[in-house]
């Protein structure tokens, strides 16, 4: 018969053993999981560029400068793209050479039909009709937002 020592040494391995297979399992799971969503990421996001334009979607937006306080803009306009950043980085489509206006300010990018805002988690924040930006906001014709000293409004 086996002494005890034996016994527990054989016990610890098999658990030991176990454990590790359950880690792997876990790991694999949580693969299987991230590749089916992105693979569902892909199908949803080939169903939205393969689904037929509305009139709404062909329609040109653009942020047009109301007030610009002290801060000199290169355009009285600006025609908005899929993707626009603004910030006071030069790499910007808007470019707005404020102090109060972070390198990375915020995004406005088009899709779900519509323009959407999005502030990058600036400093001192974005607003969209005199509120702060805490999440992704869909724009509205007449829509006024205000990056540091700079307002405009959203024109459809």
């Amino acid at each position: 018969m086996p002494s005890k020592v034996v016994v527990l040494n054989f016990i610890g391995i098999v658990l030991q053993y176990a454990v590790l297979g359950l880690l792997y399992y876990f790991l694999f799971m949580v693969l299987q999981v991230a590749y089916r969503d992105l693979r569902g990421e892909r199908a949803a996001g080939r169903a939205r560029e393969e689904a037929a334009p509305t009139v709404a979607d062909r329609e040109s937006a653009r942020l047009v400068v109301v007030d610009a306080g002290p801060v000199a803009m290169s355009k009285p306009a600006y025609e908005l793209a899929e993707t626009v950043s603004i910030g006071r980085g030069e790499e910007n489509d808007i470019v707005v050479a404020d102090s109060f206006v972070s390198h990375e300010h915020a995004l406005i990018t088009r899709y779900k039909h519509g323009f959407w805002l999005t502030d990058l988690g600036s400093t001192n924040g974005t607003l969209h009709n005199n509120r702060r930006v805490g999440q992704e906001i869909l724009l509205k014709d007449g829509d006024l937002i205000a990056v540091g000293a700079v307002t405009f409004r959203f024109a459809r």
